[in-house]
């Protein structure tokens, strides 16, 4: 098509009149509301992903039942999650580099051999012992965020980067070791 076809005009005006402005710049973009972080659960018998049902940026996890076929909401944030509005200046920084726009859960990681959860939430860290069990507050960032969270190989430490500086945390909670 060129700009001298005469159909361009009708053409444009339709397109106008099929998409608002508000609809073009709206977030996520049409067809970017998809799921992701799309991983097998230790045992193979999930596949977990994070995802937007309403197609919003606000990501939950769930997880789908291979031997059922069922899809299962594993976790709903905790006062609506991550957001602009509630992230340390280094969460957005990192936010910004990944070009992470999404918001709720952003991350999670299983357990090596178990069925154990690990999620960052607005900077705190959370554990799901097994899909479905309730999340279990084990660190409070007090303002200053836990970034780049890991289990041990045996899952019963988590090390993460806070202030610059990394520590290790016992699954149970508790006080965090600072190694750096």
């Amino acid at each position: 098509m060129t700009l001298d076809n005469p159909s361009f005009p009708e053409t444009l005006g339709q397109a106008s009149e099929a998409f608002s402005i508000d609809e073009i710049a709206r977030l996520p973009s049409p067809g970017l509301a998809i799921p992701t972080r799309i991983t097998f659960s230790p045992d193979g018998r999930l596949i977990a992903f994070l995802w937007s049902q309403e197609g919003s940026l606000t990501q939950q996890l769930y997880a789908y039942h291979l031997d059922t076929g069922e899809i299962q909401l594993l976790v709903s944030p905790p006062e609506g999650g991550t957001t602009d509005e509630n992230v340390s200046l280094e969460e957005a920084l990192r936010r910004e580099r990944a070009r992470q726009r999404e918001f709720g859960v952003t991350s999670y990681e299983w357990a090596r051999n178990s069925n154990r959860v690990l999620i960052p939430i607005q900077g705190d860290l959370y554990i799901q012992d097994s899909p479905g069990a309730p999340l279990r507050k084990i660190f409070s960032s007090q303002d200053k965020s836990v970034l780049d969270p890991h289990f041990s190989p045996d899952a019963n430490k988590i090390s993460f980067v806070q202030d610059a500086e990394i520590y290790v945390l016992p699954v149970s909670g508790g006080e965090a070791r600072q190694i750096t």
